[in-house]
């Protein structure tokens, strides 16, 4: 029996353990525990015969947990399926105005296009709660029916209910409030520093824009990652989105922003425009603390073709710890070097992980068709090792910098002698083309 399926087994029988322990947690005498065991049974999207029977619960907290549980069962069918969609239906008639959007919100979830005339006579009610539940739903069953009366929304003053609605229209993909779109989110951004209400908004115009691919809001998004922190990541993400004929230089300074994830989007949306950053730069990034960004920037490598940063891509591939970014330097390199990767190769070829030996065989595939190196690469490729032989010591690439050396102080006189090669750095005079690891090493320093 194959391991995949002996770990589907597992799994499964893992699944029946815990189902069986919160249909024991039902019987609680603590309704905390109860309702638990109700969350952890519609996550587990198991016995929804079972849940079914708490909708008529006296406890209005157990019957809340009862409804949030059906909203995982999308996939139930037949006799099973009418009947929970009978009792959330029925449940919209409830005096209890949570109740209703718990149900409404359910009815969305599964896909309950049958609900749609109940759900759609929501939107006149008074409360606010199940008119923004009732929105969201409405977008998710894509109810272009619902469009105008949606769009009439916009004019209530809540901001509760204008992030639903936002939300709805751009779900809908509803192109004609675009202009809106364009002019609320400038509106928005004139505010300085934006209020909480202004925040949630920007970050809902942002989701909009992407959904609808709208371009003309990249300018807008620009000013967003330069004075808005908490809403960068999300703008990159929006402009990665769109079709840009070209990466907005002011975004380059926001490469060395401490967020992560904000740098590695900012690379992958330079990649996408073909914008070429600088060797400084590239160098940099390459010995980025954080593995995301070392990906990426190996990416916008193979892009640059900067054959100069070759020794950087061979030290990842030996000796970085991870090992996604391993294999991706093997590729990097194979793309740079072409046959002069060749020695790497042979010897990563009995490295002990084995991605990083299937990295190689799909590099030596493609250096494998080539007259020089064919035989070469066929005779790595079939002779598998027997054993791991250990990789002999790999210098880091020589650096340009000044360097102490040699190295070796006690622990008092660390922080002295780390002072001395700052104010070496400094006065160092370096130029344009080192300045990039002269910052970085003053940085750490």
């Amino acid at each position: 029996m194959s391991k995949d399926i002996l770990a589907v087994e597992e799994r499964e029988a893992l699944r029946q353990t815990q189902i069986c322990q919160n249909l024991e947690g039902l019987k609680s005498s603590h309704r905390n525990a109860r309702k638990s065991a109700l969350t952890r049974l519609g996550n587990l999207r198991a016995v929804p015969e079972k849940i079914l029977l708490y909708l008529g619960d006296p406890d209005l907290e157990m019957r809340l947990e009862a409804i949030h549980a059906l909203a995982n069962f999308d996939a139930v069918s037949g006799d099973l399926r009418s009947e929970m969609l009978s009792h959330l239906t029925g449940a919209l008639h409830d005096p209890n105005g949570k109740i209703v959007s718990a149900a409404v919100r359910a009815l969305g979830m599964v896909g309950a296009t049958e609900a749609l005339p109940q759900i759609r006579d929501l939107l006149e009610e008074k409360d606010l709660q199940i008119v923004h539940a009732a929105v969201l739903s409405l977008g998710r069953l894509d109810d272009r029916a619902s469009l105008e009366t949606i769009v009439r929304l916009l004019a209530v003053p809540s901001t509760y209910l204008k992030h639903a609605v936002w939300h709805a229209l751009g779900v809908l993909h509803y192109t004609p409030i675009i202009p809106r779109l364009l002019s609320q989110l400038e509106a928005a951004l004139e505010e300085h520093p934006l209020s909480p209400g202004a925040y949630i908004m920007v970050g809902e115009y942002i989701g909009v824009a992407k959904r609808l691919n709208v371009t003309a809001a990249a300018p807008l998004l620009v000013r967003v990652i330069q004075t808005e922190v908490g809403l960068r990541t999300k703008a990159v993400s929006a402009l990665l989105g769109m079709e840009l004929e070209a990466f907005p230089e002011e975004l380059v300074d926001f490469l060395i922003d401490p967020n992560v994830n904000l740098r590695a989007s900012l690379l992958r949306l330079a990649g996408k425009t073909g914008y070429c950053l600088t060797h400084a730069c590239l160098q940099r990034l390459l010995s980025d603390a954080a593995p995301k960004v070392r990906l990426e920037a190996l990416n916008s490598l193979c892009q640059a073709r900067d054959t100069a940063l070759v020794s950087n891509v061979r030290f990842l591939c030996h000796r970085d710890p991870e090992l996604n970014v391993r294999t991706r330097a093997i590729a990097a390199l194979v793309s740079l070097s072409g046959t002069q990767a060749l020695p790497d190769l042979q010897t990563l070829a009995f490295d002990p992980e084995p991605p990083v030996r299937s990295a190689v065989a799909k590099s030596l595939e493609h250096l494998r068709h080539d007259a020089v190196t064919g035989r070469v690469a066929e005779s790595i490729l079939q002779n598998s090792p027997a054993h791991a032989i250990p990789i002999t010591p790999l210098a880091p690439p020589a650096s340009s910098l000044p360097f102490p050396d040699p190295w070796s102080v006690t622990h008092e006189e660390f922080l002295s002698a780390c002072m001395q090669w700052n104010a070496t750095l400094v006065n160092a005079g370096l130029d344009l083309e080192n300045a990039g690891e002269a910052c970085a090493v003053q940085t750490a320093l």
